[in-house]
């Protein structure tokens, strides 16, 4: 079952300073017994397949490595899948829609994201590796 999650709803227990409403978070499968939900600090790796709104896809590392470890809050991705995987659980499923503004906004990313794009990353997350682990 499939649930449309607000991005304050997500961030309440952190910080909600995003643009209200423009981020949007559907839990695609959910993990009964989450025992930890990725934090700012955490790394992540994460499995996803990103695609434009008609479908097209840009890239994906499902098949291969998992992407990472990136630093979840740090910047090392765009900010809307900082903010998308935050409170996340290990094997959870997301589908994010991410508009312009929380990506690449008017420059685009060279040759292979336009200007003013927006993007939709089917994300599952792989493994969290603790801030007080590292």
């Amino acid at each position: 079952m499939k649930t449309v999650v607000s991005i304050c709803f997500v961030l309440a227990v952190f910080t909600c300073s995003v643009i209200a409403g423009k981020l949007q978070i559907i839990v695609e499968e959910s993990v009964e017994d989450c025992e930890y939900r990725a934090q700012r600090g955490d790394s992540l790796y994460t499995y996803y397949t990103g695609t434009f709104e008609n479908g097209e896809v840009f890239d994906s590392n499902v098949g291969r490595a998992p992407y990472g470890p990136f630093t979840l809050g740090s910047r090392h991705v765009i900010e809307g899948m900082d903010l998308g995987t935050l409170g996340m659980c290990e094997g959870e499923k997301r589908k994010l829609i991410i508009p312009s503004e929380l990506a690449y906004g008017e420059g685009g990313y060279g040759d292979v994201i336009p200007p003013d794009s927006t993007l939709i990353f089917e994300v599952v997350l792989d493994r969290i590796i603790r801030k007080d682990e590292l």
